[in-house]
């Protein structure tokens, strides 16, 4: 028997000899059990570590202690001998050596996989229990402890329970985007530890982050340097709580600075054009180098990601298709890298994107192949790639599901919302849930993607349903709200978020649909007279509430007008205080400007001649004065399986003296897409009759080119978009008319997706009336 195992078989004796004397105070905690409850006053209450000082499961009794004072103002002390009428025992099964106890002990030979027994009914010793299988899982059930807890001023109340919770999936993790200025990034690094400490209680037991080389000159530069220190103290912390800590690496990463011949020869979406290509032998060896020194910056190293996107992969002659070739040899030189300095160190490969884009097909049949052939015995699983959580089917087909596990990589960041985060808390959770029941059966758990606190919802749905894909969601909201709430809240706080997912979907200010928001105001402003001070003043409420204010304020005022911007200004300032985004793009936007005044198009009716299916009454977007850098999502297209050239025509209300027609093209990763090979004008008195126009076209420095009748004055596919409108002049100062018709070209779309597709996302009409 080890010693700390002697040791601690000698303080519970202590621990019983005391208990059995002191019959008073046996008696006077008997007395306290009421309805279920176990009341605990201040000074009544005491834990007893097992495995002793600096350890994880002390670790988590500080948190407890911190928790409950915070929260009810009494002190829970820590201590060998405590002299009080109840201690919590807390250990793991390798700890607890004591079988002479109330509770059947083998109960707690049951737990596995970073499982927890929890047994509040005190002993005859006024005893409490909270075993883990593993110090990850004694930090799990203490997170349960204080989550089924009630708490009032200076009285804390246990139920009575006696659980064994096992978790069902192995594989229960976070990934922390650490990048780009975010939450991660730019929050003090107590504020990191907290939310790291939440996750280890809920039962995580893996952390991920990632050292975004491009970000850096080199390994050298002093940024790079106070990059490592913080993600250091983010692994110390993981592993204080008994989690396992990982880095994502993408295979072929590149650091600002990297040597250009060595770099990519043929940019793909998302790269930086920093990226350096494997299929050159001097830059395989920079990558490995590169990846290297970043590894051995940490003193331990337990899981590693290779990453085939975004900014990475190389779509050079040699590479392609990436996934299963150029991605391939990066890999198979990198994880014995890994190995060598962390032997026990897990690698997982990400399918993510793969087989997405055009002229990259093969990559997954690539990794399987390599998988079924090689069969590479440092692979510890895969992680499957997913756009809108469309799974790769393909993957359930790989070799060896058994040895090669399958795990899932939940987008909570940024799910259909721009900038993610800028609004307050986000919620999803019929979302989430429907895609959890999708994946139940084949996956083995999972790292959500995360970029902050605001998603702290999603976080904790994903970690209840990794560890039990059978819980009914609306019971993990409840838990959550009874827990950093109230319980008199929960059901109110239930709905509130149901309605929230109604309102999500949104860009810049532009939200999809506001059905709904005005009962969740109503809801946030009941729930806020309910809660105490501390929990009214969390951040995570408050998030909660800021969300529900900024979507009723939309619902009754527009963004670009004074009422509005003033309502909205004060909530936004309080997002960026929380969630520390001063120096970031993922933080309210800007206000949006006010329609143009000499717009006379402004709001008037628009008749298209088809509009593609989905998209019913989006010609309303061509005219409501919200640009494309503000609302891209804000656009009409045509129907091509409908025509080849559509025409578009807006209705004035009266005669008015024409003199420019202004009009906006759609933006797509960054270049223009659907724009006609020509255009052309015409304009009617009655709507019956049209006239050509004839225009001069107005290039970005003034200059004119024309008169035009039908024009190719027009963007390039894909050419670099610029958001400033396209300009035709009326050719000879002005025409007059009450209907203006626009007729677009063949679509320069000429390949798959959409082929042959027009889009338009906003018109400007400039004169005078008559």
């Amino acid at each position: 028997m080890r010693f700390t195992n002697i040791l601690a078989c000698i303080v519970i004796l202590v621990l019983c000899i005391f208990r059995i004397g002191n019959t008073d105070v046996i008696n006077k905690g008997d007395m306290r059990m009421k309805d279920g409850l176990l009341k605990v006053a201040d000074g009544e209450l005491a834990i007893h570590v097992l495995g002793g000082v600096d350890t994880v499961e002390w670790h988590a009794a500080e948190i407890f202690t911190r928790t409950v004072k915070d929260r009810t103002g009494i002190d829970v002390q820590i201590g060998s001998n405590p002299q009080t009428v109840y201690t919590i025992v807390i250990g793991t099964q390798s700890d607890y050596e004591i079988r002479e106890y109330s509770f059947n002990h083998q109960e707690v030979l049951k737990l596995k996989n970073d499982g927890y027994f929890i047994n509040t009914e005190p002993d005859n010793h006024g005893l409490i229990y909270v075993i883990g299988d593993t110090p990850s899982g004694a930090v799990a059930g203490i997170g349960k402890l204080l989550r089924i807890s009630q708490y009032a001023k200076n009285m804390l109340s246990i139920p009575s329970v006696n659980i064994i919770s096992n978790p069902n999936m192995p594989v229960r993790g976070m990934y922390f985007a650490t990048h780009f200025g975010n939450f991660y990034e730019a929050a003090p690094l107590e504020d990191v530890d907290r939310i790291i400490e939440d996750l280890a209680l809920w039962g995580t037991n893996s952390l991920m982050v990632w050292f975004d080389q491009h970000q850096f000159r080199d390994f050298n530069d002093p940024a790079a340097k106070k990059m490592i220190a913080r993600l250091k103290h983010m692994g110390n912390t993981a592993h204080s709580l008994g989690m396992k800590f990982g880095l994502t690496a993408l295979a072929n990463e590149g650091y600002g600075g990297s040597p250009a011949e060595l770099r990519i020869p043929v940019l793909n979406p998302g790269s930086y054009g920093v990226e350096i290509c494997p299929s050159i032998p001097e830059g395989l060896d920079l990558i490995v180098k590169n990846l290297e020194q970043v590894a051995l910056a940490f003193p331990k190293v337990d899981t590693v990601w290779i990453w085939p996107y975004d900014q990475g992969g190389c779509w050079c002659e040699k590479c392609l298709p990436w996934g299963g070739n150029g991605f391939l040899k990066a890999a198979q030189q990198l994880a014995p890298m890994y190995k060598k300095h962390f032997p026990n160190v897990e690698i997982w490969l990400s399918t993510w994107k793969m087989d997405y884009f055009n002229n990259t097909q093969g990559e997954i049949d690539g990794v399987m192949r390599f998988m079924r052939e090689k069969k590479p015995n440092w692979l510890a699983g895969i992680i499957t790639g997913q756009d809108e959580y469309a799974t790769q089917k393909s993957l359930m087909n790989r070799p060896q599901p058994d040895r090669y596990p399958l795990v899932s990589f939940p987008e909570i960041s940024m799910y259909r919302m721009y900038p993610w985060g800028g609004f307050g808390a986000t919620a999803f959770p019929e979302f989430n849930e429907k895609v959890e029941t999708l994946m139940s059966s084949f996956i083995s758990g999972g790292w959500p993607y995360s970029e902050g606190i605001y998603e702290d919802l999603s976080k904790y749905q994903w970690i209840a349903f990794y560890w039990d894909p059978n819980r009914k969601t609306e019971d993990v909201l409840r838990e959550y709200a009874s827990y950093y709430l109230n319980p008199a809240v929960a059901d109110d706080f239930v709905k509130m978020s149901y309605m929230l997912e109604k309102t999500h979907d949104r860009y810049n200010w532009y939200v999809q649909s506001l059905n709904g928001a005005d009962e969740a105001w109503k809801l946030a402003q009941k729930i806020d007279s309910s809660l105490d001070e501390w929990s009214r003043k969390s951040w995570r409420w408050r998030l909660f509430y800021l969300r529900a204010a900024i979507d009723n304020v939309l619902l009754n005022h527009s963004a670009a007008s004074d009422e509005g911007k003033a309502l909205l200004k004060p909530y936004c300032d309080e997002i960026i205080s929380i969630c520390h985004l001063n120096a970031t793009h993922l933080r309210p936007p800007d206000f949006p400007k006010p329609a143009s005044p000499d717009n006379i198009a402004f709001g008037k009716n628009v008749t298209v001649s088809s509009v593609m299916p989905g998209y019913e009454g989006s010609e309303k977007y061509l005219v409501d004065g919200v640009s494309a850098q503000d609302n891209p999502m804000g656009f009409w297209a045509n129907d091509p399986a409908k025509e080849k050239t559509s025409s578009i025509v807006i209705d004035l209300d009266k005669v008015v003296d024409v003199d420019e027609i202004r009009l906006q093209f759609r933006p797509l990763e960054g270049k223009y897409w659907f724009v006609p090979s020509s255009i052309s004008f015409s304009v009617s008195t009655y709507g019956t009759k049209f006239d050509p126009i004839s225009v001069m076209y107005l290039d970005g420095n003034g200059g004119e080119a024309g008169p035009y009748v039908n024009t190719t004055c027009l963007p390039k596919e894909n050419s670099a978009y610029t958001p400033q409108l396209w300009r035709y002049k009326i050719a000879g100062g002005n025409c007059l008319g009450r209907y203006i018709r626009i007729e677009l070209g063949q679509s320069q779309r000429v390949e798959e997706p959409y082929k042959g597709t027009l889009e338009l996302t906003e018109i400007e009409i400039t004169g005078t009336g008559k």
